[in-house]
């Protein structure tokens, strides 16, 4: 006869050690196909914590919600990488722009920007590391 895993509900394992008084022990493991040591467990957990003791001591995940954590992490993640990717592009449009005069190289970098704002820097930013930043280059 094999042993199934079975769930307990903090009512069932209490109302298992209240027969388990009445009846004895042995008796009410035999009938309900139990380890002594399981009963032993509860009725110390019993004795220690009460009824609150009874409950189960790991806590379950729902998957759904795992599911959602395991995404909101992966979407943090995407954020951290492209704000330091912008910080970087922002740093070196910087270092371009200072190296090289404001308006020698780039003319239409200024119009962009005042014109579109951030995004049309980041873009030129963005092309410019593709086309003149070296592979050897660290920032």
């Amino acid at each position: 006869m094999s042993r199934t895993k079975r769930t307990f509900t903090p009512e069932d394992r209490l109302s298992l050690l209240q027969e388990a008084e009445r009846e004895g022990y042995l008796a009410t493991c035999l009938k309900y196909n139990l380890s002594p040591s399981l009963l032993a467990k509860w009725k110390q957990r019993y004795l220690c914590k009460g009824v609150a003791g009874l409950n189960p001591s790991y806590r379950r995940i729902d998957p759904a919600v795992r599911a959602l954590e395991e995404e909101n992490e992966r979407l943090k993640r995407i954020i951290a990488r492209q704000a330091l990717e912008l910080e970087v592009k922002g740093e070196l449009l910087k270092k371009h722009l200072s190296n090289q005069g404001e308006s020698d190289d780039h003319p239409a970098l200024l119009r962009s920007s005042r014109r579109y704002g951030s995004f049309a820097v980041a873009r030129i930013a963005t092309e410019y590391v593709i086309l003149y930043a070296s592979p050897g280059k660290t920032w």
